[in-house]
């Protein structure tokens, strides 16, 4: 097994007794999304060199800590946040980032505010009381949104609801994909109510073709003012 620890402020990894590399800890950091592969994988890089610099990489099952106990994806992570950084913007070490993982290990979502990036893969940027249950949702900012399906995105706003799977929420207010997949919401007090459509609340279009020569089907443009669209 190859042993992990923390000695005099550095890394120390050994293979079976034998101290096979040693680095200052402050310039450690992991690939946190390696530890989710099929095989997971504990893959260290020089932070200041950038991920590319992989220092070590070994399978999860390998690896153990200083008393003998193997690692498991959440007590690696554990160990890696009291004392190495993260592959997340900001990221740092011993706990500098302004991300955590939520209860679950299985999100990202900031330390500051009350959010949840409860689905696998998810995350959230910013804001307060967001929550991405969804199986890789986004939430950018914002308050009180809720991104419930899987592939869901809400950039910001207030009180939103990505319930439909690949839907998204530009920003606005209660606005809701109600369960429509591959729905586009822009605006404030929409709820979809067909999939594979974009709603707004008003529509300006600028600089709009005044001719349809060149244009291909579906394409919309202006004749005399009124709007038509390529046949």
């Amino acid at each position: 097994m190859i042993t992990l620890q923390i000695v005099d402020g550095s890394l120390q990894v050994s293979n079976n007794g034998s101290i096979i590399l040693v680095a200052p800890k402050n310039s450690c950091a992991i690939d946190v999304l390696s530890l989710y592969d099929a095989i997971p994988l504990v893959v260290i890089y020089n932070k200041y060199l950038g991920t590319s610099t992989n220092i070590f990489t070994q399978p999860l099952a390998n690896c153990e800590n200083s008393v003998g106990t193997p690692f498991t994806v959440n007590s690696f992570i554990a160990f890696a946040e009291a004392n190495l950084g993260f592959d997340t913007v900001g990221g740092g070490c011993g706990g500098s980032s302004p991300f955590e993982y939520n209860a679950n290990a299985t999100g990202i979502q900031p330390i500051l505010g009350t959010n949840d990036a409860s689905g696998v893969y998810s995350t959230i940027g910013g804001g307060n009381t967001n929550t991405a249950s969804g199986t890789l949702s986004f939430i950018g900012g914002g308050e009180l949104n809720t991104a419930s399906s899987g592939h869901s995105t809400i950039s910001g706003g207030r009180n939103n609801t990505a319930s439909g799977g690949y839907s998204t929420i530009v920003g606005g207010r209660n606005n809701n994909t109600y369960g429509c997949d591959d729905v586009i919401i822009a605006g404030t007090n929409i709820t979809a109510n067909r999939s594979t459509t974009t709603f707004v609340s008003n529509l300006s279009i600028m600089s709009i073709p005044t001719s349809s020569a060149g244009l291909p089907t579906g394409a919309v443009w202006s004749n005399l003012g009124i709007l038509s669209i390529v046949p």
